[in-house]
């Protein structure tokens, strides 16, 4: 009988507190959350009710408005140079570390935006 090493599916909050564990790092810098979206990338105050940020994200592209995505990209760079750099330092002890660390041999399937598991995992050499 093989043991297998586990899997785990990372999804939405797994760096909600990428910010307060990275502590100061010069600009204000956090992941952007979904609902956040609507607001760096369209300047709404609230997502419509009958749509969800892919699909207006969707029909930016479509209709080749580059101005939603370039936000997104944006804010997403904007954090996962201070807070991803900084957490994946070889001398920063973080839990996002730890946790990693302690499964080193298990497979990661991820399907947030941004690049903090992999920038991690990449510093990590997993």
């Amino acid at each position: 009988m093989t043991i297998r090493p586990p899997l785990f599916l990372i999804g939405a909050g797994f760096n909600v507190d990428a910010a307060a564990e990275a502590g100061p790092v010069g600009l204000p810098s956090t992941y952007p959350l979904v609902h956040q979206l609507a607001n760096i990338c369209f300047g709404l105050s609230e997502l419509p009710s009958d749509r969800s940020i892919e699909e207006l994200l969707a029909e930016a592209i479509a209709s080749k408005n580059r101005g939603p995505i370039d936000k997104l990209y944006d804010s997403l760079m904007q954090a996962d140079y201070y807070l991803a750099g900084r957490l994946s330092g070889p001398t920063f002890s973080s839990s996002y570390r730890r946790f990693l660390s302690r499964f080193s041999r298990s497979h990661f399937l991820t399907f947030n935006y941004d690049s903090l598991l992999e920038v991690m995992l990449f510093q990590l050499r997993q």
